[in-house]
């Protein structure tokens, strides 16, 4: 596992590996609840069609998508394949409701928006349902990881601070469509190129994403900003 993730900067970890069934239809209800129900919180974002982008701030919100960012499986994991140590926080987090002709995320590098290290920080996302092309799989641009500097961000998005890679520089990648079982998690390296298709189906595709974070790291953004939550999600540790 950690040998391809330092070749592929990816590596997929099945649902049976981290979650219960009970787990996964708990996770899935509220999910569903939470999209039905957007009106109660300004940190929704929205797409242009009116379609929902993202709950920003998801686990900070969400107690039950808290606990899953606390899962243990999972946090063992992101320690394995970085250098974030015992004490962890999770940095930046959302949820996915990707609706019919919705979208959730273009082509982008996570370590864009808060300059940081990929051994001190991990990205984490976590799949509830099945995904494939039509209902907005996660895509990745093979090697973008093991590029010496970050792609341009050049493409302008609806949102602020926001700006995407163009096609025209992604075209040069191969792309991976990872079309998975859900439930499934990805750890991701901070600076490889991903994104999403757009859902063409009548069903929501589930998801959550975060970075798992050293709680000792002070060197990314930390704005004032729902958008940048961060919680310790490990005991502490006395050490």
């Amino acid at each position: 596992m950690i040998e391809f993730y330092k070749n592929n900067g990816y590596v997929i970890i099945p649902g049976s590996e981290f979650l219960s069934d009970e787990e996964h239809k708990s996770l899935l209800k509220v999910s569903e609840e939470l999209t039905n129900n957007t009106t109660k919180d300004s940190r929704w974002q929205f797409n242009s069609n009116g379609t929902i982008n993202k709950l920003q701030g998801a686990v900070t919100f969400e107690p039950q998508f808290l606990k899953l960012s606390k899962n243990k499986r999972l946090i063992e994991i992101a320690q394995s394949l970085s250098d974030i140590g015992s004490n962890v926080d999770c940095y930046i987090s959302k949820f996915f409701p990707q609706q019919k002709n919705g979208s959730s995320t273009l082509w982008h590098q996570d370590n864009n928006y808060f300059n940081g290290s990929p051994n001190d920080i991990i990205s984490c996302a976590v799949y509830l349902t099945d995904t494939n092309k039509e209902n907005g799989c996660l895509r990745i641009a093979k090697s973008t990881h093991n590029l010496p500097e970050l792609l341009p961000h050049t493409s302008s998005s609806l949102y602020d601070g926001i700006k995407w890679i163009s096609d025209d520089v992604i075209n040069e990648y191969e792309i991976i469509d990872l079309i998975q079982t859900g439930p499934y998690a990805v750890f991701f390296n901070i600076n490889i190129a991903h994104g999403c298709y757009t859902n063409t189906t009548d069903n929501n595709r589930y998801s959550l994403a975060w970075e798992y974070i050293s709680s000792k790291n002070t060197d990314v953004r930390n704005i004032d900003h729902v958008q940048y939550d961060r919680t310790l999600v490990t005991p502490k540790s006395k050490i």
